[in-house]
């Protein structure tokens, strides 16, 4: 999508309008995100979700002689009843296992603790490093230990907090925004081109669609790998005989959204069976192995083919972003980090251009010096 031709003085004078319309649309959100902060993690999730699933919702309205309010509404009790049948049947399970495993995380670490001591005995002999450090390094793994008995007390601190009637509130009103967001998308449309300046629609439009080409890679993308590296965890662990291999590979799967994290969540919760169940060091060779072929298969097919040469975020962009927000302002830091992140780097890269037409830039100083007189003293 190009830009029309227009006079610089038109090309400034419009992003300054443009500029102004950004400004006062992220003021209104924040105050709309201060006012319904209860329910924000339900409005962000519900914003994904639309945005994931529009244009397969507009595809079945071109190819279906249906209302669209209707086909949406029809769309969101498939899903919301599909959701329901597998927080019946599967998420308990997965639940249940993944609070097993953590439970024996103080078991894991002492395990390993036993290990270590023949090792630190003969680092100590051989005076390879300090004795001081070798025993600092020693209590840091007794403190962890100390920490990892916590995840015994998760589920019960859960289930005492108030928060749970706030989780479960946010969850009822995700398909109901879902449905207003994707039935209302026409409306919303002629809202923001009714309340903005027509000479700013199409700076609107390259800006929406440009966020659109890198979340498209980043969210889409990233959800679709998710789900297709998931199936491939549950079945490599259930195939080597890992113990609660499904649960693990489904979380796995779902770590997946955030670059790289499922090699370590797969590897570290394996690593916790494998040292309290004594399947021995070659379950936990294939552990290893199966992460490896995943990797290889989402290297070489999946991605390329998921999102292919599709212009996103650097993983590493997306992992800072994430921890980042999140540490700041929890679940809904993790909802909105590569939002929020891809919409300022599209924002930059629009504004750039426009800028460089601003008089801050084209003003030439009278002081500078005259071409011909730095060519004669590059001459010289």
């Amino acid at each position: 999508m190009d830009l029309d031709g227009v006079g610089r003085d038109n090309d400034w004078t419009r992003f300054k309008r443009f500029a102004i319309v950004c400004l006062v649309t992220v003021g209104i959100l924040v105050m709309l995100g201060v006012l319904y902060r209860s329910i924000m993690v339900a409005i962000v999730a519900s914003s994904i979700i639309a945005y994931i699933f529009d244009p397969m919702v507009d595809r079945l309205c071109r190819r279906f002689p249906v209302e669209r309010k209707t086909l949406v509404g029809i769309l969101v009790l498939i899903v919301v009843l599909t959701f329901v049948v597998c927080a019946v049947l599967v998420v308990p399970f997965i639940y249940e296992e993944l609070m097993s495993i953590l439970a024996r995380v103080p078991n894991a670490i002492g395990y390993l603790e036993k290990i270590m001591v023949p090792v630190l005995d003969w680092l100590k002999q051989a005076r390879i490093f300090p004795e001081e450090t070798i025993e600092a390094g020693f209590r840091r793994l007794n403190l962890l230990q100390n920490m990892s008995s916590a995840s015994q007390t998760v589920q019960e601190i859960f289930l005492r907090t108030p928060v749970l009637i706030e989780a479960a509130f946010n969850l009822i009103m995700v398909p109901l925004i879902t449905y207003l967001l994707l039935a209302g998308k026409e409306n919303l449309s002629r809202l923001v081109k009714r309340w903005t300046p027509e000479d700013t629609h199409i700076l609107i439009s390259v800006f929406l669609h440009r966020v659109d080409v890198v979340l498209r890679s980043v969210v889409k993308g990233q959800f679709l790998i998710a789900c297709v590296l998931g199936c491939l965890y549950m079945a490599g662990f259930n195939l080597i005989g890992v113990p609660s291999g499904i649960a693990i590979g489904a979380v796995a799967g779902l770590c997946r959204l955030v670059p790289y994290l499922d090699v370590v969540v797969g590897i570290g919760l394996s690593s916790v069976v494998v040292l309290t169940q004594g399947t021995g060091v070659s379950v936990f060779v294939a552990v290893l192995g199966v992460v490896a072929v995943v990797q290889s298969i989402d290297g070489m097919i999946i991605t390329p083919r998921i999102i292919g040469d599709r212009s996103g975020l650097h993983p590493i962009v997306v992992i800072a972003s994430v921890f980042a927000f999140g540490s700041w302002f929890g679940l809904l830091g993790v909802l909105l980090a590569v939002p929020i992140v891809a919409a300022s780097v599209v924002a930059a890269q629009t504004c750039l251009p426009y800028v460089k037409q601003s008089p801050f830039y084209q003003i030439k100083s009278a002081s500078s010096p005259r071409p011909e007189l730095v060519q004669s003293s590059e001459q010289n």
